[in-house]
């Protein structure tokens, strides 16, 4: 049977590798499973783009998109202003691509390599050149295949980055090979594009989630994130740490929201469990702790964590500041490490002040809870009760473009700015978050359905 089983996996083995893509790395052939459902394409322009979003087949998922600038024009030494998009897109078929391409849409290969990761080729390739004096040999075969010569690397200078996207009937794999097997180059490698590099979930909204790991989505600024995959590798959360989110309520059977505490409460009427009044609650339990890795909508920055909900009637208007103070003080009998408070304004009341000095002094077997508020949306000074006391965390909004948010930053929402001053102590991403969203038809996205159950706020 041992003998049947290694037979078996050495023919399926060789099956595999038999395949004809491949590409070339250190003067031999390195083998490639072609995967057909996924391509990397990239646009000349807006009409391509056009011709993009008017696809019927409308199955295809959107898997990573982002922006990318051209550097130096190598051949005229002049800097490119040229920025185009590019995406990784799952679930095109035949006609698909035959129209895109016809229409000035750069298309690509995709590939699943031997340790299970995919892989997807994008429009640039390496060269390196045997010696200097072979740059008019680069110029001649850039010319005579139509691609553009992106820049030579200032470290390596023999090195160059070639892009195929001007010319939509080669790629960038197949040209590549082409140009090594002249003999007339060094090297020529494609350039690959792992996606377990780019995303470390595989929740489908995470690559729009900028705030977590920004590569420049919609134009804006590389890196103005919270490195949420490097901190991923320390730790996703932990169950023993239980976070309150004192806010309109969470729907506790939301399918995205796996460690739910089963203690909630709702400061509206006073019992258990916790109901929802509105929106916003189960917008700022998804940022917090939506699962991770079910494919599933967005990820949360601490899914393994517990998340209670305390329900409070914002729109109620009588009685919110008992509402509140009953809500932390329901806290603190049970458990709860971090609390997470994206409410606030209006005239200071002492019976929430004292609610939250309990916390801070009384919470965690008195260790104190972390207090979490938000400083405000008036573009003015920290609201209360962020001001209110100097061991609350006070929370304000920045722009995917590393700004405060404010009503001029780049995010081109103009009626509005996070709250500064004194009291302010660090700064998050505030604005243009995917998060997790009320089911069915009620919250800030009235369509029905798991996409439904997603909204940007």
């Amino acid at each position: 049977m041992k003998r049947y089983i290694i037979l078996l996996l050495t023919a399926i083995c060789t099956t595999i590798f038999s395949q004809n893509s491949f590409y070339w790395h250190n003067g031999k052939k390195v083998s490639l499973i072609e995967n057909k459902n996924k391509h990397f394409i990239s646009f000349r322009n807006e009409d391509s783009v056009k011709v993009f979003n008017s696809i019927k087949n409308k199955n295809f998922i959107i898997k990573k998109q982002g922006k990318f600038n051209n550097k130096l024009n190598f051949l005229t030494k002049m800097q490119s202003k040229e920025k185009y998009d590019w995406k990784i897109v799952e679930n095109l078929n035949k006609d698909d691509i035959i129209k895109l391409k016809n229409n000035n849409v750069y298309s690509s290969k995709s590939f699943t390599w031997i340790d299970g990761k995919d892989i997807v080729t994008s429009s640039f390739f390496y060269v390196k050149l045997k010696t200097l004096k072979d740059t008019s040999l680069l110029f001649k075969y850039a010319l005579k295949d139509q691609v553009f010569i992106d820049n030579q690397n200032k470290y390596m200078p023999l090195w160059f980055t070639i892009d195929c996207k001007l010319n939509n009937a080669i790629d960038a794999l197949d040209i590549s090979n082409k140009w090594f097997e002249t003999g007339l180059f060094e090297e020529v490698q494609p350039d690959f594009i792992v996606e377990s590099l780019l995303n470390c979930v595989n929740d489908p909204n995470f690559t729009n989630q900028w705030g977590l790991n920004n590569i420049g989505q919609s134009g804006w600024t590389t890196n103005i994130d919270i490195k949420m995959c490097n901190a991923r590798t320390i730790t996703t959360g932990n169950q023993s740490v239980t976070i309150a989110v004192v806010d309109e309520g969470v729907e506790l059977n939301h399918p995205d929201l796996a460690n739910i505490h089963p203690t909630s409460f709702d400061g509206a009427s006073s019992t258990s469990p916790s109901q929802v009044h509105g929106n916003h609650g189960i917008a700022c339990a998804g940022i917090i702790g939506a699962n991770t890795n079910n494919n599933l909508g967005v990820a949360g920055i601490a899914p393994n964590c517990r998340i209670m909900s305390i329900s409070a009637n914002f729109s109620g208007g009588i009685n919110i500041y008992q509402q509140f103070a009953d809500g932390i003080n329901f806290s603190i009998l049970n458990g709860v490490s971090v609390m997470s408070n994206s409410w606030g304004g209006g005239p200071p009341n002492a019976l929430v002040d004292n609610a939250i000095t309990n916390a801070l002094t009384m919470g965690r077997n008195g260790l104190g809870i972390v207090m979490v508020f938000a400083t405000g949306n008036n573009n003015g000074g920290v609201s209360w009760p962020a001001n209110s006391n100097q061991n609350i965390i006070s929370v304000g909004a920045i722009s995917p473009c590393g700004q405060r948010k404010n009503p001029n930053s780049c995010d081109t929402e103009n009626w509005w700015g996070s709250n500064f001053g004194n009291e302010l102590d660090v700064m998050a991403h505030g604005v243009f978050i995917p998060t997790t969203d009320r089911q069915g038809t009620n919250g800030y996205n009235p369509n029905a359905g798991v996409t439904g159950d997603y909204a940007f706020i």
